[in-house]
């Protein structure tokens, strides 16, 4: 995605919430406005997406189905790891 080298605090959050699946300009700014902060829009349960403006269920399901999905990437696992 294009990201404007100077957004101020309320276009930034914007930009990441809109980084979700089906979430635009207006629907993201509904979340921030139902949630107040990221941290509470991006620990939300299915339900409780449900509950914010312009979220119906399978928006709800998509977000909370991409923010549950592990990496599948080259990462290290502690179990992995030896002593």
């Amino acid at each position: 995605r294009y990201k404007p080298r100077l957004l101020g605090p309320q276009a930034e959050q914007k930009f990441v919430a809109q980084g979700l699946p089906g979430i635009g300009d207006v629907v993201s700014e509904g979340l921030l406005e139902h949630f107040g902060t990221l941290r509470r829009l991006f620990a939300a349960s299915e339900r409780e997406l449900r509950r914010a403006p312009g979220v119906g269920r399978t928006r709800a399901k998509e977000v909370t189905e991409l923010l549950d999905r592990p990496f599948a990437g080259r990462q290290r696992r502690l179990a992995d790891e030896a002593p």
